[in-house]
């Protein structure tokens, strides 16, 4: 009789490679009995660093006081009011991290608590998914007496005044979302020993942005590491700060939307690599989505600044005035308004192999009907992409012409009729499929061709009317292929302009039966 092995047989070298598909909850939660001094050292390193953000207030009332005091625990990332519960047991433990999830500046309880223990903390980080903003909250976080190294603010702007902040000697490493750029040339005044600088730059069309006051302002001698993302409003704002904490800086991350602007290399070359004298590694994607421009010459990338760092790359749709310059390696995980024009109009100031390995999102945008060389392409140089978004491209809301134009948007057409003839291409990487046009999307053969196109699929996303639901339902009785595919599909987001011209719930049932819960939205996306 072949005899049995426990888990407490196995010897301590296998256990890592269990607990490591396990979360550090499921670990506690799994282990909570088992007082063997054993398995307790064994599971430590695995929930040192612990998330209860999921877990119930019930579940963190009863257990994580246990938690906390028993085990060393250095970071913790938690839902905001989760605070209140666990007080006691902060200040007393080894708690060096934090994540908080909605955390409410109004609310005086948490910013009380978080007043008494933050003193201890090295790292804090806010995440705001819902409609909290950062108000009131700089004072306590821009204190001479914080030990705070890293600060992290994610999702909405950090508002504050110069009463708020004190000078904070300690802070290396800042993250945060600014309404322009005045708010950061402040911020770095009072942080003499920043090292790495992250600024995601929020922008509204109708609200002017301060210039900065360079008035005074001293260089910071310890940054270098800067990362800018999000709407640059006026790039001579960031002009600005290149010319005033430039000369330090070595390492340069740009994911900008530049707007109405677009620069050739002799331009970029002055605002940006003559002031950066230390720069040894610069990484840019700069988008201009509405620069009616022509398209600038490659050759501005070529002088012996630029052959210093990776290749420039740059394309350009002349049908939707849109601009894109990035480097290889291509960082991001997103590529926005990809269309046939890249194919076209793509080229570097250096010979290069194409492949964007760290894309998981892939945007499209028909501003002619997508040709087959243009998937295959796609299905070449996207080898890990797992969403398609295909989408409108970008128009100036305050240009008449563009909206007296926008009827002949709505009518071109999604694909090409060679890309309909040939069925043979497939995609099998990408999971979902978002489609986002300009009207409800209803041309059937190609809905039919795009779920060829990705046989692993198992989301979709799109804005329809009942006209099309008859075209499928029409098909779906003689056609096995979409009857199979629409079965496979687990998650669903439909949107109606009409709500009485909406599908059943029935209708919908019928056509994703292994749907459990869908989404089903009115009006425009």
């Amino acid at each position: 009789m072949a005899s049995k092995t426990l888990l407490l047989d196995l010897p301590n070298e296998l256990f890592p490679f269990i607990f490591q598909y396990l979360s550090a909850v499921d670990l506690l939660k799994t282990f909570a009995d088992d007082k063997s001094h054993r398995f307790q050292t064994l599971i430590q390193p695995f929930i040192s660093r612990l998330d209860i953000s999921r877990e119930s207030d019930e579940w963190v009332q009863n257990h994580l006081s246990n938690v906390l005091t028993q085990h060393e625990i250095v970071h913790l990332r938690l839902q905001s009011n989760h605070l209140t519960l666990i007080e006691e047991h902060l200040s007393s433990n080894h708690i060096q991290s934090m994540e908080m999830i909605d955390f409410d500046a109004s609310n005086d309880n948490q910013k009380q608590i978080l007043d008494r223990f933050s003193g201890k903390l090295k790292r804090l980080s806010f995440v705001q998914p819902g409609p909290y903003e950062y108000d009131n909250l700089a004072s306590l976080l821009f204190r001479s007496d914080s030990q705070l190294e890293r600060l992290t603010l994610l999702s909405y702007p950090l508002y504050f005044s110069v009463d708020d902040i004190e000078p904070c000697t300690r802070l290396t490493h800042l993250s945060i979302v600014s309404e322009g750029m005045s708010p950061v040339f402040v911020l770095i005044q009072y942080l003499p020993n920043l090292q790495n600088l992250k600024v995601t730059m929020f922008s509204q069309e109708c609200i002017v942005q301060t210039p900065p006051d360079i008035k005074d302002v001293k260089p910071c001698s310890e940054l270098r590491s800067v990362t800018f993302q999000g709407w640059i409003k006026y790039f001579d704002h960031i002009e600005s700060f290149f010319a005033t904490f430039g000369s330090t800086i070595e390492y340069l991350s740009m994911d900008i939307d530049c707007r109405y602007y677009v620069f050739n290399g002799k331009q970029l070359e002055h605002v940006l690599l003559d002031k950066m004298p230390c720069l040894s590694s610069l990484h840019l994607i700069i988008f201009s989505p509405l620069a009616n421009d022509d398209s600038i010459e490659i050759e501005t990338f070529k002088s012996f600044s630029w052959q210093k760092f990776n290749p420039i790359v740059y394309w350009h749709d002349v049908y939707a005035q849109q601009h894109m310059i990035f480097t290889l390696p291509y960082k991001s995980d997103r590529f926005q308004y990809f269309s046939n024009e890249f194919v076209s109009t793509c080229v570097s100031n250096q010979t290069v192999s194409l492949c964007f390995d760290r894309v998981r999102t892939l945007i499209l945008t028909n501003t002619t009907p997508f040709k087959f060389e243009t998937f295959l392409f796609i299905e070449k140089v996207f080898p890990k992409v797992k969403t398609i978004k295909l989408t409108h491209w970008i128009i100036d809301l305050l240009d008449e012409s563009e909206h007296e134009n926008e009827e002949d948007h709505q009518n071109i057409a999604v694909v090409n009729d060679d890309v309909l003839a040939d069925t043979s291409l497939q995609i099998p990487s990408v999971k979902e499929l978002h489609i986002d046009l300009w009207s409800p999307f209803k041309d059937y053969k190609a809905f039919r061709r795009f779920l060829q196109f990705f046989p692993n699929l198992i989301s979709l996303r799109f804005k329809s009317e009942r006209s099309f639901l008859h075209d499928i339902l029409q098909h779906e009785q003689e056609d096995k292929f979409i009857k199979s595919t629409l079965a496979r599909i687990e998650q669903l987001d439909i949107t109606f302009e009409d709500e009485k011209k909406s599908w059943t719930d029935a209708e919908i049932r019928r056509l994703f039966p292994k749907v459990k819960q869908y989404t089903r939205g009115f009006g425009g996306a």
